[in-house]
C-alpha cells in the first residue's frame, strides 16, 4: 500500500522516552534530528506549555514539517507522527490515533512477555500499520525498551 500523503516518520517512545519504534517514509535519509533529540525537544516544549498554564502540545510546526503527538494516559507511551506541512492535518491525526490504538491492542498486557513473543507481536503490528499508513522498508524497533517502566 502506498504511504499516506505527506507522512514522513512514525515514532513510539516508552514512558521513560526511550525509543521503541521508528518508521521512516522518506525516500531520502534527510532527517535532521535523532529520535532521542526529538523526544527531548517534545519534553521541553510540553514543560514550557505546562509552565505557561497550557495543556500538553498536540502539534508543533518546525520548518516544512509538523510533528503530531499523542500520549497514552495509562502507560504513558508517546506516539509521534512527523509529516510535511502541506499534509492533510485530519488524516495525520487520524493516522496517529490509529497507530496508538493498534499498538495498545497488540501490546497491552504483553509488555512482560519473552522477547520471542514480543518479536512476533511486533511483526504483526508492522503488518497492521501498513494497512493504516502504508508500507515502508525503513523500520527499526527496540524490544528491550518495550516494557512497563514505573
Amino acid at each position: 500500500m502506498k504511504p499516506l500523503d505527506g507522512l514522513e516518520n512514525i515514532y513510539i517512545f516508552n514512558s521513560k522516552r526511550k525509543l521503541v519504534y521508528v518508521q521512516d517514509y522518506q525516500l531520502q535519509n534527510t532527517q535532521i534530528h535523532t529520535p532521542e533529540a526529538l523526544s527531548d525537544f517534545l519534553s521541553l516544549i510540553n514543560s514550557l506549555a505546562h509552565s505557561l498554564g497550557e495543556e500538553k502540545i498536540s502539534s508543533v510546526e518546525i520548518g516544512n514539517s509538523v510533528i503530531y503527538t499523542l500520549q497514552d494516559l495509562v502507560k504513558n507511551i508517546l506516539f509521534v507522527v512527523k509529516g510535511e506541512k502541506s499534509a492533510n492535518r485530519k488524516k495525520m491525526i487520524d493516522c496517529l490515533i490509529a497507530i496508538m490504538n493498534e499498538f495498545i491492542e497488540f501490546f497491552d498486557g504483553n509488555f512482560t512477555k519473552p522477547l520471542k513473543e514480543k518479536e512476533k507481536l511486533m511483526k504483526n503490528f508492522i503488518k497492521s500499520l501498513e494497512k493504516i499508513c502504508g508500507e515502508s522498508e525503513n523500520v527499526l524497533y527496540f524490544l528491550e525498551e518495550l516494557r512497563i517502566i514505573l
